[in-house]
């Protein structure tokens, strides 16, 4: 065996499957000293993607260098490079106003970066006909918004997880047909929807006279409300109707809480693709207590039961859902993904009405309205973050979501150089020259090494074809041995990169280099499962160098695969240089006989 072919053991993808939203795997401790070496410079040299808007919301194209102040934390740092980015050209800069120094000279324009558009839709509290208009108008805007070299991908949160309507693809056909596919499937309303209005007919309808007694109200107030079904009549109706409550509470918790992991499973797929990356987000948004206004309602027709046993676990669910929400949150600052939110819901079956001759009258749709504004503000929240924007539902969408594609076309990268390495977000402002013009970007952002930014582009492999066009890394794909119990089958895996396309160091007598290996595998049922990273450090003698620039190091593994057709996303990283290559390849395993 050469110096530089090294074999691994066998990898179960079960074994070491990993939560698709889950942080990258850490990297070891054994870094050699020029690995960090790269790694640090990689993280202190930070490119800020800003868009600047005038007074009437439009991208202001041809400034410079000079137009920006940026701050790190508050303190002034120096641009280190510029460069301006538009599908029109440079702008001619207005005329300065009275007072004003004429604006420097802008800067050359860069030729544009492809786009990748995202399109998620959470079905969840939209109505089918109000759900289909909306991804209609979608479809209008990225029928005109793909241009050459551009790609998009379709996904939707289908009640329990993350599905993929489309593959990462630069024909326009395939994402308008997954939007088709999408808008002709079930809409998983019926839990809120209809079971709300049954327990809305089933309360209005209760009998609250027979509680109004006052030795009734003495004995419900010595009684556990778990107990009242005992005693019959509207007590234990009441008592039923609150448990039904608490359970619909709870299975909309955590429908909402699987649609944010969704969601936050999608960024991670993305947070490998190179370019521009917008997503479009389509929901009602992410409401952490649906059911608050059958509460109320149950409140004013039964006023004298003790709730204190049910406060305790409104609370734990509101705050299991705000939690949900947060730790989404905390992952947008290593995101490059620009989110652009759609609100789209009509708080669906949420209106309350009014309970005659039962106390305290509740406002026909008060409690609606209350949950629809937290779910737009989730919405907004997660737009900001990322330096997008969020739209509202309407006819005329499609023409809205113009500004979205100026946004991603019309920009400015600035560079920043930082002192010493950041170990955490560090928040950055960006100031622009000239009245009326705003600054739009992402205020927070947190830095990954290379080594989890190749264990991204493993991931992100997964959303294109199989077919991965031009790449210095050469997968081989062995014929599938070994049956294993549960039906898996050992798969031979080669991953070969020439030996010239690498960066050694001189060392004495030999040259070393250094790879990472990432690996992700999609299952046929559509699981998507990260491998556990491999090292491989090697020396060629000095002596056989020249020779040996003219072969590939070889590093083989052993996969175990279950019956059908699985993907395999890789990813090669050279750690001296930083320098990366990908593929993603199918795997067929036949079913055992």
């Amino acid at each position: 065996m050469p110096p530089f072919e090294r074999r691994s053991g066998r990898t179960g993808a079960a074994a070491l499957a990993l939560a698709l939203a889950a942080p990258p795997l850490a990297a070891q401790d054994d870094r050699g000293d020029l690995a960090r070496f790269f790694e640090a410079i990689d993280v202190r040299v930070v490119e800020l993607e800003v868009v600047v808007l005038d007074r009437d919301g439009l991208p202001v194209a041809g400034l410079g260098r000079d137009d920006f102040e940026v701050a790190a934390d508050g303190r002034p740092v120096p641009i280190s490079h510029f460069a301006a980015h538009s599908e029109t050209g440079p702008a001619s800069a207005p005329p300065p106003s009275a007072g004003e120094q004429a604006a420097p000279e802008a800067a050359a324009v860069e030729p544009l970066e492809p786009v990748t558009w995202l399109v998620f839709v959470d079905p969840t509290r939209l109505r089918a006909a109000r759900r289909n208009a909306v991804l209609g108008e979608v479809g209008e805007f990225l029928a005109g918004a793909l241009g050459p070299g551009d790609r998009s991908l379709v996904a939707s949160f289908d009640g329990h997880g993350l599905r993929l309507a489309s593959r990462l693809s630069d024909d326009p056909h395939a994402a308008l047909d997954a939007l088709d596919a999408v808008a002709r499937s079930p809409v998983a309303l019926s839990t809120l929807d209809e079971q709300s209005a049954g327990l809305r007919r089933e309360i209005n309808a209760a009998d609250p006279l027979s509680i109004n007694v006052t030795a009734d109200k003495e004995q419900i107030r010595r009684d556990d409300v778990d107990g009242l079904e005992l005693r019959g009549g509207t007590r234990a109706l009441a008592a039923s109707l609150l448990r039904q409550i608490e359970a619909l509470g709870e299975l909309e918790a955590q429908r909402t809480r699987a649609a944010l992991e969704a969601l936050g499973g999608l960024l991670a797929l993305a947070s490998g693709l190179e370019g521009r990356i917008g997503l479009l987000l389509v929901g009602a948004g992410y409401d952490s207590n649906v059911v608050d206004n059958l509460y109320r309602l149950w409140d004013s027709r039964f006023s004298e039961l003790d709730l204190r046993s049910r406060a305790g676990l409104l609370g734990a669910r509101e705050h299991e859902v705000a939690e949900a929400y947060a730790r989404l949150l905390a992952t947008l600052p290593a995101s490059r993904t620009t989110i652009f939110t759609i609100a789209t819901g009509e708080a669906a079956g949420l209106d309350v009405v009014d309970v005659a001759g039962a106390g305290t009258a509740l406002g026909a749709g008060s409690a609606a309205a209350a949950a629809s504004s937290e779910g737009r503000a989730t919405l907004a929240g997660l737009a900001d973050a990322t330096g997008g924007r969020t739209f509202a539902a309407g006819p005329d969408l499609g023409a809205r979501l113009e500004a979205a594609l100026e946004q991603l076309l019309t920009y400015y990268a600035i560079g920043v150089a930082l002192d010493e390495q950041p170990t955490g977000p560090i928040r950055f402002e960006v100031r622009v020259r000239g009245e009326g013009r705003r600054a739009v970007h992402r205020t927070r952002r947190a830095f990954t090494g290379a080594e989890d930014q190749a264990a991204a582009a493993a991931i992100s492999q997964l959303l294109g074809s199989a077919a991965a066009g031009e790449s210095s890394l050469a997968v081989e794909v062995g014929a599938p041995g070994e049956r294993l119990r549960g039906g898996e089958q050992v798969v031979p895996v080669t991953l070969s990169v020439p030996l010239a396309a690498l960066t050694l160091s001189p060392d004495r007598e030999v040259h070393r280099g250094a790879l990472g290996y990432y690996l992700a595998v999609e299952r046929p049922d559509g699981t998507i499962v990260r491998l556990e990273p491999r090292r491989l450090d090697f020396d060629v003698p000095n002596a056989q160098l020249q020779a040996a620039l003219a072969e590939s190091v070889a590093f083989r593994l052993e996969l175990a695969l279950p019956p059908g057709a699985s993907r395999l996303g890789v990813a090669v990283l050279d750690r001296a240089s930083g320098q990366r290559w990908t593929r993603a390849v199918r795997v067929e395993v036949d079913a055992p006989r």
